[in-house]
């Protein structure tokens, strides 16, 4: 019979219970968080090709501010002007890189060598 009585306060949903009020869960944080990305990533998407068109803009990307996300803009110095504030209600900040060039391939042949570059043989070195 005392099984019964402690089954019944276990499942005691009333809202006066001493240990307190029941707490609701919050929302989902990943979901607003993953919403939140995407609408970042399609503006982006859809900006980009007009962003890279201004001089000194060198790249676009997707980043975090404040817990949020946004997208960034790579720019070569400090005062472009013309940039936006917000792109689709997404919000943009601006990192200053300097300009960003790509090297040539690491394994490509090289004359004269550089320094770091392996100059033995293939067949009895790494490289």
């Amino acid at each position: 019979m005392a099984i019964i009585f402690v089954m019944a306060a276990c499942f005691d949903n009333t809202g006066d219970s001493p240990a307190g009020p029941s707490v609701s869960r919050p929302p989902d944080v990943g979901q607003q968080f993953t919403a939140e990305f995407q609408s970042a990533v399609a503006a982006q998407h859809r900006h980009s090709p007009k962003l890279l068109d201004t001089p000194g803009v060198v790249g676009t990307a997707v980043g975090f501010a404040n817990g949020h996300a946004g997208v960034l803009l790579l720019v070569e110095r400090p005062g472009i002007a013309g940039l936006p504030q917000a792109l689709d209600g997404v919000p943009v900040s601006v990192s200053v890189t300097g300009r960003i060039m790509a090297f040539s391939d690491p394994t490509q042949r090289q004359r004269p060598a550089p320094l770091g570059f392996s100059v033995g043989h293939p067949a009895i070195t790494f490289g």
